[in-house]
Formats: C-alpha cells, structure tokens, sequence
C-alpha cells in the first residue's frame, strides 16, 4: 500500500506522525533489546517499564554510586529475559486463573430453577442475584488485587485470592440457605476476581510490546469463554445430577488450577524483583544505602503509602484520562450484551424451542467457538498489524497501532445481534441463533484483545489501567441482566437486540477512530505514570 497515492484513513495517521527517532509508545527513548522480524530487520520494542529513558537512569547512577539497577537489557533476571518455558508456563497457569473465575460465574445459571426450590426463592430478581453478585464482586475486588501485585508482587496476590476462591466455592457448595449461598458467591466473586486485572500486569512482566499479543490472547480467552463454558457444564449437571454437584465439581477444578498455581507461578514483576536484589544485597554487603533505581527517582515510601497511591490510581486512571475511560465505558457495553445473550438463551431454546435445560445449554457454545476462533485469529494478527504501521512509523511503536483489528470487530458484534435476534422473533431453525452467536462472539474477543493491549501499551500501571475497566465492565455484567428480560419482553427479541447492535455501530466504530487520531495527545496530557 505504500505505493498508491491513495492511502487508508489509518495510514495517514501513521505517516503523519513519523519521527526519525526511536521512542517507546510514551514518546521516550529507548535503549534497550531490539526484537526481531521477518527479513533480518529490527523494531525497538514500544515500551520502558519504569518510565525513564537511559539517560535519566546513567544521570541518578552518577550522582548515587548507591543507585541498584539491572545489569543491562540482556540481564537474565529481568523477566523479559527469561527461558520461553518458563514464561509460557507461568503464563498458561494465570490463563488457566482467568478461565476458572469466570466459568463459575455462571455455572449455576441453567439451574436457578433447582436452586430457586432448593432455598426456597420466589423473587426472580434475588434468583438472577445468585448468578449477578458473583460479576458484582468484580468490581470491587480488582480495587484492591491491583495495587497489592504492584506493591507485593504478582504471584503473592494470584495465591492468596484463589485461596479465598476455592474457599468459598467450597462455601456454597455446602449452602443450606440463599444467605449463606449468596455470600459465599461473593466472596468466592472478590477472590476469583484478582487474575482477570493482575494478568495483564504478568504479560507486561514477561513479554515485550511485539511479544504481547499471543499472551494476551490466551488471559482475553477465560473472561469470555468461561462464562459461556459455564452454562454448558452447570446445565448437563443440573439435569442429570443436581446443581450441588456441579458447584463441587467447580471446587475441585479450581482447588487442581491453585495447585498449578504454587507449583509454577513465578514472581514476575521487575520492580519487586529488583528490589528483593537490593535487599539481598544489603545482607551480603552490609550497606544499607542501597536503593533501586525507582526509589532514587520517586522517592521512598511506606508501604502504606505506596499501597493507598496504588489503590487510588485506577479511578485516577479512569476519571482523568479519557482514552481509559472510553475503553473502560465501550468494554462495559460489551461485556453487557454478553451476559444479556445469558438471559434470553433459557427462554428462547427452552421455551421457544422445545429443548431441555442440557440441550438448551449446549448453545451456549456457539459464543464459545466464536471466541475461540476469535482468539486464534487475533492472536496471528494483532501482533502483525502492530509490527506493519511500527514498521511504516520508522521503526516508533504506539499503543494506536492496537486499534485496526477492532474496527474489524465494531461490525461483526452488530451483525451477530441482528441474527440473533430477528431468526428469533421469526422462529428460524436453531442453527441461524447459534450462527449470530458465534459471530458476536468472534467479534467481542477481537474487541478485547485490541483494546486490552492497548491498555498494556499505553499506561505504566498496566494491572492498575485493567482494574480501571474491568472495574466499570464488572457492573454492566452484573446489572444489564437484570433488566435484560424486561427489555426484551417490552420491544420482542427482534428490535431488543436491533437496539443493541446499533448502539455497538455508533461506539464501535466512533472509539477506534477516536483513539487512532487524539489517543496519542490524550496519552501525553494523561497521568498514566502516577
């Protein structure tokens, strides 16, 4: 394309922007480790971690012969630096974490009915509470998960919360009473909820910008396949067991997945790691002035301080910062939408079409297979259009170069709501509602996987930018079901989901533009380094 005189809205952008110089995403010069290419060329990766360029950091060595930093960009204790095995491992176990959180989030859903006699529930909206209080307590518990791993380190965090986790999946599973389950639902939600922020934050440790988009496909896979997996396997249990089994078999997976956890979870986040080197050396050299080089440039701190600055910074984030606050707001419409599909699947194939609650779950994999697909194709992709506008940008990386791939998406999740939606106000076969599906599920994993990277890309604080969002996409999950059937049974399956997929045009398209021409302005005025 770079020889038609006619060039993409997007390419225009590129070109416009061209610097001679090679720059992280922030704008900073780089130092550091150049990834390889195709035909032998090289890229410098669009990212510096602490936020300083080498000049800053030769600047504070000089004036603090006491200054610690890492031995060069090739230091193999840096986690960029790390075997691929070790990486890879570390990374399918946090993947793992974000599946099984998820997943049972809705694994009761099929079975409110059972649960409904069980307890004695005859309020619809405390029934659709034990699904909802579970997404609820995602927004909540990212506040505080966040900040802790970039204070305590990753892995601290992941074990300590998927105790609590397995905890209290144990709790309701041995339940006699709504109380007692919806409780235990919570908690088991607030535990569950630190691998869906903290995750970013670990592919941020491990993998450099041109690295990022594989692994992030893997953690974007479990937000959104798992709470589709979840119906499936809660339905067939429900029907040919009960619901207490399916609640134990949750807790037995994820007592297995903890157990990976604190056999190959590493600690991966360098400032933690840099700082158990000083502390080691303190011990064998004796000098107590040692510091990191983040401490010289930011000062040192309680770790209460440190901890109230972290938890303060994903609404810092959110509030002041607009490209995190449109992401966060258009990821929350989406997320939405998809635990709005959750809400009329029984009714439809149950009721509409006859089916049982197993049979009837099974359509839940429709989604599924649309994100999974999704997965593999971004996963190929994303890292290529990245790498294609780095590469006509001088070889200077922006977050911006994130963005084409959800443009993609703006027009497959609204196509998939159309389809949906009138083949079930007109009763076609079975086959068209699973099509649509699938489709919106292709589309929203596109979606997430581009814009949560481009969080990754964007902000200093990835964990912290994450939370921000999922924060914001946790209370649409957790409310939009509870009107969804309402709205439905107001203006039919037809026009209720019309009325979706035309709002998914307008923010689908409108967002990515947006980023693509002012998120480079709104990033340098923002406070993404707080």
């Amino acid at each position: 394309m770079a020889d038609n005189h006619e060039t993409s809205l997007m390419e225009q952008g590129v070109n416009k922007e061209k610097q001679p110089k090679a720059t992280n995403g922030n704008g900073d010069a780089l130092n550091v480790m150049e990834t390889e290419i195709a035909e032998g060329e090289t890229l410098v990766p669009a990212e510096n971690n602490n936020g300083m360029t080498e000049e800053e950091k030769q600047d504070l060595k000089e004036k603090n012969p006491n200054v610690v930093d890492w031995d060069g960009p090739n230091d193999p204790g840096h986690p960029h630096n790390w075997p691929k095995g070790k990486k890879w491992r570390a990374m399918s176990v946090v993947g793992l974490m974000c599946f099984v959180s998820p997943f049972a989030s809705t694994l009761p859903a099929p079975a409110l009915p059972e649960l409904a006699k069980q307890f004695g529930i005859t309020d619809s909206t405390v029934a659709a509470l034990c699904v909802s209080i579970f997404v609820l307590a995602y927004a909540i518990g990212p506040l505080v998960a966040s900040p802790a791993s970039e204070l305590y380190g990753r892995t601290p965090i992941y074990i300590v919360c998927f105790v609590i986790f397995f905890a209290f999946n144990i709790g309701s599973a041995l339940a006699t009473n709504t109380t007692q389950f919806i409780v235990c639902r919570f908690f088991a939600g607030l535990g569950g909820s630190a691998p869906l922020t903290v995750a970013a934050g670990s592919s941020v440790d491990l993998f450099t910008s041109a690295e990022r988009g594989k692994s992030m496909a893997i953690v974007s896979m479990g937000p959104l396949i798992g709470p589709i997996i979840g119906p499936v396997i809660g339905g067939v249990m429900a029907e040919r067991l009960s619901v207490t089994w399916a609640l134990w078999v949750l807790a037995i997976l994820s007592g297995v997945v903890l157990i990976f956890g604190f056999f190959f979870l590493k600690e991966t986040n360098a400032e933690v790691l840099l700082k158990q080197r000083v502390s080691k050396m303190r011990e064998e050299t004796g000098n107590e002035k040692l510091i990191t080089i983040d401490e010289a440039a930011y000062g040192t701190k309680s770790p209460r301080e440190i901890f109230m600055v972290n938890m303060s910074r994903a609404a810092v984030l959110f509030f002041t910062n607009p490209s995190c606050m449109i992401i966060g707001l258009y990821m929350a419409i989406a997320y939405g939408y998809l635990y709005l599909l959750f809400v009329t699947f029984g009714t439809v194939f149950q009721h509409g079409y006859g089916q049982s609650v197993a049979i009837a779950g099974l359509h839940y994999l429709a989604p599924g297979l649309g994100n999974l697909i999704g997965s593999v194709f971004a996963a190929v992709t994303i890292d290529r259009v990245y790498l294609y506008y780095t590469k006509r940008n001088n070889g200077v990386g922006k977050p911006e170069f994130r963005v084409p791939l959800m443009l993609l998406s703006s027009f497959l999740m609204p196509a998939g709501l159309f389809i949906y939606g009138w083949c079930a106000e007109y009763h076609t076969h079975w086959i068209f509602l699973d099509i649509g599906v699938f489709i919106f599920g292709f589309g929203i994993l596109m979606s997430f996987l581009s814009l949560n990277t481009y969080l990754m890309d964007a902000f200093k604080y990835a964990a912290s930018a994450i939370a921000a969002t999922t924060v914001i996409r946790s209370i649409a999950g957790a409310f939009f079901p509870l009107f969804g059937q309402a709205m439905f049974d107001r203006l039919g399956l037809g026009w209720g989901n019309s009325l979706l997929g035309f709002i998914a045009i307008v923010t689908g398209t409108a967002y990515p533009i947006f980023l693509w021409y002012y998120g480079p302005a709104i990033r340098a005025k923002g406070k993404a380094d707080r």
